[in-house]
């Protein structure tokens, strides 16, 4: 079986593409001729499939083109959609809607627990005083995290400490 290898006017040619086209796609996907012929590079048919494929060209939006930048967000939002509609994603105002009803009552809660332990069993003011600051250390933990939920959730990355 004869080895498929062709030069870049072939390739051109088979894909009615421009051979600056060709050129600059086995460029960018970094496919290696397969060898020379007539001094000019020949390239086998998997580094030509691999360098025209979806998955060759940029990664990085910041190096791609305006239509692949386009292209590319359309994919990230439609993608983002269906994690929505999926159940598996929630909008950042869900989120902070989640949080606050979370958080309000908990505050609640433990802005009163050391009043409730003192007015009911009677607890001496030291072990209140204590029972606060232990309160209020948590509340500040909460606080300290639902900041960073919210941060990650704006910036799309993780907070850095």
């Amino acid at each position: 079986m004869r080895e498929l290898i062709f030069s870049i006017s072939e390739i051109s040619r088979e894909m009615k593409m421009a051979r600056e086209t060709v050129s600059r796609k086995l460029a960018e996907s970094g496919a290696e001729p397969a060898g020379q012929r007539g001094g000019y590079p020949v390239y086998d048919l998997p580094a030509i499939i691999c360098a025209f494929s979806a998955r060759a060209g940029n990664r990085d939006p910041d190096k791609m083109s305006p239509f692949e930048l386009r292209a590319y967000y359309a994919a990230e939002r439609d993608r983002l959609k269906l994690g929505v509609e999926a159940g598996n994603l929630m909008r950042r105002e869900d989120v902070a809607d989640v949080l606050g009803r979370l958080a309000g009552p908990m505050v609640r809660e433990l802005d009163t627990v050391a009043d409730r332990l003192e007015r009911d069993r009677r607890i001496d003011s030291d072990s209140v005083a204590y029972i606060r600051n232990v309160m209020c250390s948590t509340r500040e933990q909460m606080v300290s995290v639902i900041d960073s939920v919210c941060k990650r959730a704006e910036t799309g990355k993780e907070p850095t400490p």
